[in-house]
């Protein structure tokens, strides 16, 4: 047993020598130990993240066995594997599977990196529009451009933005024939306006209702300015999605004093508040219209806004750090088996001193005793 502990130790120190060297570093035996612990702590956390995938999101062992060294072998992108697994999550529960999922979830970390945002709910996001607005995915990398647009034009992070969409509003919103650039822009005016991103995106999801499907008091009040009852709904459904609809709105009401207008579109809007946001956007219609340029203008350079933060320095160093967490992954994957030998041998060593008689305990008793011990339980309590 002794013999194959020390094998096991050599082995050990040998691969991590030679990790180390690849790496152009001279460790000594604490150094290499602290690399190999680190290592198979990172090649744990993300076995466990994409062991996830496969008990929470459904996927297949095969499908994870194979995303798994996918994600080890992408280069070029910004996130540990463990990030990368987690955002793999979140296309994987919306059914996002194989090469797509692969696909997007290098869009999203490159999103994640130039928008400065968490991988994870960029990720979540991504996949929600995606799904949620049936876009092909040859569309993901302008989706994404739009996505950071949004956050960049409003008043809010990614995270609330996440939040946005978890109201609802994009299964809605394709429903009715609204882009997701038009309700971007929407509530990049709404929370510039005061309103927090979730809220603007619930009361907006019951605005494009009304419009899609006016009731009879709101046709009325709509024909009350020269409108039909599907005049805005045929116009949402055009190019410029919402902002069309709501310019369409405000030029029905051009000549009206500011008191008529808020009564015609309190009666067509007001239930449930609709008109709380109806009002702003109206009054806001060129800020509308900047914002929707601007979100479009974002999805249609991503790609360009990507390789530009590629080449920069910040750019560099985050991939090669990324890159370097890969390799420690790696590097604990491979020493995961013999790291678990060593646990059994600390294992034995201690069940083999629990049956020994109190005399040779009290013997065994000191400085060297107490360090062994000490030493043992760093080593067990740092890879577990």
């Amino acid at each position: 047993a002794a013999t194959t502990h020390i094998n096991i130790a050599g082995k050990v120190k040998s691969a991590y020598q030679s990790a180390a060297g690849s790496l152009g570093l001279q460790l000594g035996v604490a150094g290499i130990v602290a690399l190999g612990v680190e290592s198979i702590k990172m090649s744990t956390s993300f076995g466990r993240a994409m062991e996830e995938v496969r008990t929470q999101a459904g996927a297949s062992q095969s499908e994870v066995n194979k995303m798994k060294d996918a994600i080890l072998g992408l280069k070029g992108v910004e996130g540990s594997p463990i990030e990368l697994a987690k955002g793999l999550f979140q296309l994987e529960s919306v059914g996002i599977r194989g090469a797509i999922a692969l696909k997007d979830l290098r869009v999203a970390a490159e999103g994640a990196a130039i928008g400065h945002a968490d991988l994870t709910e960029t990720t979540g996001v991504l996949a929600a529009a995606m799904v949620a607005f049936h876009e092909p995915v040859s569309s993901a990398g302008r989706v994404m451009g739009e996505l950071n647009a949004i956050v960049g034009q409003g008043r809010m992070h990614m995270d609330e933005l996440t939040k946005a969409m978890g109201s609802g509003i994009g299964p809605v919103a394709h429903a009715v024939g609204a882009s997701l650039l038009s309700v971007g822009a929407s509530l990049d005016v709404l929370t510039s306006s005061g309103f927090p991103a979730q809220r603007a995106a619930t009361l907006l999801t019951t605005s494009l209702l009304k419009i899609a499907a006016p009731t009879k008091a709101a046709t009325t009040a709509l024909e009350s300015i020269g409108l039909k009852q599907d005049s805005l709904a045929n116009a949402m459904r055009g190019p410029s999605g919402v902002v069309g609809a709501i310019k369409m709105l405000e030029e029905h009401l051009h000549g009206l004093s500011k008191t008529q207008q808020v009564d015609v579109i309190t009666a067509a809007f007001g239930g449930a508040r609709g008109d709380k946001i109806i009002i702003p956007l109206v009054d806001q219609l060129k800020l509308l219209e900047e914002k929707y340029a601007s979100v479009n203008a974002g999805g249609k350079k991503f790609a360009g806004d990507v390789a530009a933060w590629s080449s920069t320095s910040a750019g560099k160093i985050s991939i090669a750090t990324s890159e370097m967490d890969k390799d420690l992954v790696k590097l604990g994957e491979a020493m995961e088996p013999l790291a678990a030998t060593f646990l059994v041998g600390v294992a034995d060593v201690a069940g083999v001193l629990t049956t020994l008689p109190a005399k040779v305990h009290k013997a065994l008793q000191g400085p060297v005793f107490d360090w062994l011990v000490h030493t043992g339980k760093l080593a067990v309590g740092g890879l577990l």
